[in-house]
């Protein structure tokens, strides 16, 4: 490189801390006047009938305007760099220190700031030149101007879309991609197409009919839902584990439905809530009704209360009887 090059760099971008023995003086801010206490006449505003009407600009040359904004240049992620101190020396050949700084990102990884956009076209080009390992980003005045095109029909030749964009002063850079839609990838009918940056991209969204169609020109839209993660990728549920003996235990589902079956028979005769439901229909495994006596029903249940009582006339004579035996033994 010339050296002209490096000093013009080196007095514009070098910029240098002030010394120990100078104080930086504190900014104040300036006294407020006192305002009046007498209030301010209204203003009447007023129209001249016969000024000429404004004109309004385009949309385009606004947008435009807002872009010509300066933008910092990418950083350069470098990898497996050991030595620093032979990294500033090889970078020092092509412009001052001051004009770039380091940031580690991990152990393997270290990122190269510059200030300015032409200080990182003289870095990227000695790291090049010397097959550093490593990579970088484009920038944001080569990143392409994206548009895109809807209602036309996807079977419409992309020779045409190109003609239509270029008669309006813009230069098409790639592919123009059809957007497709559902797990088949049918065509739809928008069209993604990118520009080369340039005062004439604005101009493309005047554009009102591609190859005999009405078409609409629109910005490329941002998601504004968030993208699911894959089902790999999914966060980790802590599931606690169950015991041995509950593992175990378990069948496959036809065996326990044998094993159930006569257990479930046995509840369902033990669950009526009163005898009188006893007395209702019965299903029996032939899924044929039954009708049982009511008379006969009620005889077995007054047999059953009949021995209950004889077992406790029993109990309570045995009773008696000891009393008597310890009464006459205190007696004597």
């Amino acid at each position: 490189m010339q050296q002209s090059d490096l000093e013009i760099v080196t007095q514009c971008s070098h910029i240098s801390k002030p010394p120990d023995w100078q104080r930086v003086p504190m900014l104040r801010h300036p006294k407020k006047r006192k305002l009046s206490s007498t209030p301010s006449p209204e203003l009447i505003k007023t129209t001249n009938s016969f000024s000429g009407l404004p004109i309004d600009q385009p949309e385009y040359r606004a947008r435009d305007a807002k872009d010509k904004k300066t933008n910092k240049p990418p950083p350069i992620i470098l990898y497996g760099i050991e030595d620093v101190h032979k990294l500033t020396e090889l970078l020092e050949t092509a412009t001052d220190r001051s004009n770039f700084s380091y940031k580690i990102i991990s152990r393997n990884q270290l990122k190269v700031l510059s200030v300015n956009l032409e200080i990182y076209k003289k870095v990227i080009t000695v790291i090049r030149e010397h097959g550093l390992i490593g990579h970088t980003f484009n920038r944001k005045d080569q990143k392409c101007y994206r548009i895109v095109i809807r209602n036309l029909h996807h079977t419409t030749p992309t020779t045409a879309i190109k003609e239509a964009i270029e008669e309006s002063g813009n230069t098409v850079v790639g592919e123009i991609i059809n957007a497709k839609f559902g797990p088949d990838k049918k065509p739809t009918s928008t069209f993604f197409v990118n520009l080369l940056q340039g005062p004439n991209n604005g101009a493309s969204w005047d554009i009102r009919f591609i190859y005999h169609q009405a078409v609409t020109i629109e910005e490329p839209r941002k998601r504004k839902t968030t993208q699911h993660l894959p089902r790999k990728h999914k966060k980790f549920e802590y599931k606690p584990q169950k015991d041995k003996e509950e593992t175990d235990n378990k069948t496959s589902a036809n065996q326990n439905k044998e094993e159930n079956e006569p257990l479930q028979e046995q509840r369902k005769a033990h669950e009526h809530k009163s005898y009188a439901d006893t007395a209702r229909y019965k299903v029996h495994q032939n899924n044929t009704i039954h009708q049982p006596d009511s008379y006969k029903v009620i005889e077995q249940m007054f047999i059953q209360q009949s021995q209950k009582i004889d077992t406790v006339l029993q109990q309570m004579s045995t009773l008696l009887v000891l009393i008597a035996v310890l009464v006459t033994k205190l007696t004597k």
